[in-house]
């Protein structure tokens, strides 16, 4: 069942289509605008010499990572986002092609373990959002993958022109000096597997791995890395505190999907189909000792974010697909994933563009504003589709104090910045003399309250007491020993100051144990 390659390579140019306008909706964001500066500095980035000179600070100062990061600060300062939007949807392309390639033992139809793949992609991996729209996330995750699938390719050929040795160590170098979150898991990978198969070592494939570990030492060994690892409490030797923080981690990977499928997926084939499994483990080792890798790396270093879990979470997707392999062999299956990933996308383009909107309005305003206040919309939708969106501005943000807090207000040269839901001011304005609770639907929840006298130095909540006939009755018979319940008072929420029509309001973000119980918001 071979595809005809004219309908292959058109059926990429519509995903790369829809991919190109989620990038063109897509906001520059937090780091986007730190990196349109020289590291360190108040200094924008004008030209190459600034961004070879701001990766050189990076390394020795934050993080080893010069290859991605080298890429986010050449588009965020002189590229520009629209070239970007470009790129990174071939990029893109690439990817949904690269893993095809890598399955084409396991696949005669690219069209197949493409349409899987997208589909997987699109609602499974933790994070789509920082790891394909955003700029500093897509350099980090999107490409770095790219390199590492092209790497792993190359990897399987047995190239035997000497003269292409030095482009191989070069190409090594690149793709180890990437991203630590895959590209060390997919290190001992390799290792792994060549020295069990060591027959397999060409002078090729020495080469190029040499150049691969030296990339990834100058990744995993840089000053920066070391700093930041250590110095913030990222990484300990001590046993007591690394089994606390990996269980802790392990406790807060509630958002992959891919890694624990992977391993319902082979407990069913050991069970039902044992024979199917031949050679398989033998096969795939290098991928399966990544997974374990990243994963370890993961818990070790307490990385929080969904994008940390890219790695093992994407090679899980590719040892999925090849057991898929033995199962889906029929053109419907990928078609119907097609079907569904088209139609949620016209969704997610609908929300992607009222969320653009609203963020070149609230450039527009920054631009002009006097007093630094900027009102936004908030987008409603379902909360599952946050993970195709990105917002300019943090949600637990509302006021921002210093450039130091904010690298968007530097670009624009402004003392301060005051993010102001529309519907939260009109409710001010509406109702000054009350404190209110608004709900906002992607943001964090807020009381609001008329403040008297602009200086404080504490802020408590005074809550009623707990009902406890109103709480599930799984709860109860335990719930005067959470302190969730049986606690009446609520000292140091976290709030801002905001000035409205000359009158100073106390935002207090909306503690979670408050519920429906708050009695008074008492301010010192």
């Amino acid at each position: 069942m071979k595809d005809n390659k004219y309908l292959y390579f058109g059926y990429l140019l519509i995903i790369g289509l829809v991919f190109y306008l989620m990038n063109v909706f897509t906001p520059l964001f937090c780091d986007d605008w730190h990196y349109n500066f020289i590291y360190g500095t108040q200094t924008q980035i004008k030209t190459l010499g600034d961004v070879l000179y701001s990766q050189y600070l990076h390394y020795f100062s934050m993080n080893g990572r010069f290859v991605p990061h080298f890429f986010v600060q050449l588009f965020d300062g002189i590229l520009g986002k629209g070239l970007f939007n470009v790129v990174n949807t071939f990029m893109f392309m690439a990817f949904i092609y690269l893993i095809s390639y890598t399955l084409r033992k396991e696949y005669k139809s690219f069209y197949i373990s493409s349409s899987l793949a997208l589909f997987f992609i699109f609602f499974f991996i933790p994070a789509f959002n920082n790891c394909f729209l955003w700029m500093s996330g897509a350099c980090n995750y999107l490409w770095v993958a790219v390199l590492l699938l092209s790497f792993n390719i190359v990897l399987e050929k047995d190239i035997k022109n000497k003269t292409l040795f030095p482009l191989l160590f070069v190409f090594g170098i690149i793709c180890g000096w990437s991203n630590e979150a895959t590209a060390f898991g997919l290190g001992a990978g390799y290792f792994v597997y060549y020295i069990l198969n060591r027959e397999k070592l060409s002078q090729s494939r020495v080469v190029a791995l040499i150049g691969y570990y030296i990339g990834l030492a100058l990744l995993v060994l840089a000053p920066g890395s070391v700093n930041r690892a250590l110095g913030e409490g990222h990484i300990t030797f001590e046993i007591g505190h690394t089994i606390h923080n990996m269980i802790s981690s392990l406790i807060a990977m509630d958002d992959i999907r891919l890694f624990p499928f992977l391993v319902l997926i082979v407990l069913a084939f050991l069970f039902f189909k044992k024979e199917r499994l031949n050679g398989f483990f033998k096969d795939n080792l290098a991928w399966l000792v990544a997974i374990v890798v990243s994963f370890i790396f993961v818990l070790w270093t307490r990385h929080g974010s969904g994008q940390s879990r890219f790695g093992f979470e994407l090679f899980s997707l590719i040892l999925i697909l090849k057991l898929l392999s033995r199962i889906v062999t029929k053109r419907i299956i990928p078609t119907l994933c097609n079907v569904v990933v088209f139609v949620i996308s016209v969704y997610v383009l609908h929300i992607s563009y009222l969320n653009y909107k609203d963020y070149t309005n609230c450039l527009e305003q920054i631009a002009r504003t006097k007093d630094g206040m900027v009102l936004t919309n908030t987008v409603k939708y379902p909360s599952y589709f946050e993970r195709f969106l990105i917002f300019y501005t943090w949600a637990e943000t509302m006021y921002v104090h210093s450039p130091y807090d904010n690298w968007i207000i530097q670009h624009f040269q402004k003392d301060n910045l005051c993010f102001i839901p529309q519907r939260l001011y009109n409710g001010i304005i509406n109702n000054p003399e009350k404190y209110l609770t608004f709900d906002m639907e992607t943001k964090e929840p807020y009381y609001v309250r008329l403040l008297e006298n602009a200086e404080v130095n504490q802020v408590k909540l005074e809550l009623y007491e707990t009902n406890m006939n109103d709480l599930p009755f799984y709860i109860r018979p335990f719930a005067n020993k959470l302190e969730r319940y049986n606690t009446n008072e609520i000292t140091g929420p976290k709030y801002d100051i905001i000035w409205i029509n000359g009158k100073s309001y106390i935002i207090v973000n909306k503690h979670p144990m408050v519920d429906n119980r708050l009695k008074e918001i008492v301010v010192e």
